[in-house]
């Protein structure tokens, strides 16, 4: 894979959870949580805190309408941790 620099990747992983945030919208949970994974393993590779965490809410807020509340809450606890 050719290099690409710390903001290009940083972009994609932003890019990747707008996308999510579409999915999810669309009624697409599935398919946003991978994103909002992806998202999540490349901004943990960069370190990007202030993004992970902004990631980790999504993903503890669309947890919790999907009724998985315990996952929702230490998801959370995590973001607010990290900030």
């Amino acid at each position: 894979a050719p290099y690409q620099a710390p903001g290009e990747v940083r972009e994609i992983a932003v890019t990747q959870s707008l996308m999510a945030d579409v999915l999810r919208q669309m009624g697409k949970p599935q398919e946003a949580m991978a994103l909002y994974q992806e998202a999540l393993a490349t901004l943990q590779t960069l370190d990007d805190v202030r993004e992970i965490a902004v990631t980790q809410r999504k993903v503890a807020d669309m947890l919790s309408e999907m009724c998985k509340l315990q996952d929702a809450l230490v998801l959370f606890q995590d973001a607010l941790a990290a900030m």
